[in-house]
């Protein structure tokens, strides 16, 4: 994640949300980025709503404008 994140240009987001009951080795979680790891509880319309909010986060928490950076506008 590190190496993509130093891509000009590149954005990447990483989760792990999974069952409750599905069992992750902590040592492997403990190297996720934070916020980036929640459980499912089997609530679809909960659990999607979760879900999307993770990811409006993850998008807010990655936005980087970089030098000349015009969003949707074209500079003439």
């Amino acid at each position: 994640m590190t190496a993509l994140g130093a891509i000009r240009g590149l954005d990447s987001a990483l989760g792990l949300w999974a069952d409750r009951r599905l069992e992750v080795r902590e040592e492997w979680a403990a190297g996720l980025p934070a916020g980036t790891r929640g459980a499912l509880t089997g609530d679809h319309p909960a659990d999607h709503a979760r879900l999307d909010g993770a990811g409006r986060e993850a998008r807010r928490r990655s936005y980087r404008p970089h030098a000349g950076h015009t969003g949707a506008l074209r500079q003439s």
